[in-house]
């Protein structure tokens, strides 16, 4: 098909194109992109689709620093500057106010975060331990992820080298972490319980298969 330029982010932060009356919607592009796409899903005047090429990149584009990034379904925006993308979440939460309430009210400003390291949950799948690929229940196996804290990121590391030494199955794993780098996980798969607390006996709270098998039941 013909290439798309891209005018702006929809409120999943797709990349929005128009071309006569249809509206394409694009995950993986940024405002003032140019790129040929597959067409992924295709109803009357609204088509989603993914990038295929990127003809020409916007200035808004960065490298983003993870290589599962447009391949994993974990994160949106690790290709766009962040003070761009301060500006268009605060742009979206002043349409969404006005739309609502009809009637000017004052947003503030949105306070920064860190880039990155933020988020003190991650959920796993699989026995390969990874992220769903985008629109799809295709999983994708990591061994580091840069919303999540380095204490975490061992952990996802070490249950890799655990289950691949023990032929252990995995259905889903969850790591919490708090500002005191006390961990829980949660995990599910055919494992052994004494086996697996003593292997990880370092970890503060342990539930496998929702039963708890740790003496801590909570982290601070």
């Amino acid at each position: 098909m013909n290439n798309l330029t891209i005018l702006k982010l929809d409120h999943f932060g797709r990349g929005i194109a128009r071309v006569d009356h249809d509206i394409y919607f694009i995950s993986g592009a940024l405002p003032g992109d140019i790129v040929n796409v597959e067409i992924i899903k295709n109803k009357k005047n609204i088509k989603e689709g993914i990038v295929k090429e990127y003809i020409s990149k916007s200035i808004l584009h960065k490298e983003s620093k993870c290589k599962y990034f447009n391949v994993c379904g974990g994160c949106t925006f690790l290709n766009l500057d962040y003070k761009e993308e301060l500006k268009f979440k605060e742009m979206k939460i002043n349409e969404l106010v006005h739309k609502m309430l009809k009637e000017d009210v004052k947003i503030n400003s949105i306070v920064p975060s860190t880039e990155y390291h933020y988020r003190n949950k991650i959920t796993l799948h699989g026995n390969e331990i990874g992220m769903y690929k985008d629109k799809s229940n295709e999983i994708v196996k990591i061994d580091r992820c840069y919303l999540i804290n380095d204490e975490m990121n061992i952990i996802i590391d070490r249950i890799h080298k655990y289950t691949d030494k023990n032929k252990v199955r995995i259905d889903e794993l969850t790591i919490k972490c708090t500002s005191l780098n006390e961990i829980m996980i949660s995990i599910y798969g055919n494992l052994d319980y004494d086996h697996f607390l003593n292997e990880f006996k370092d970890i503060k709270v342990i539930y496998i298969n929702n039963q708890l098998v740790s003496k801590d039941r909570y982290i601070k």
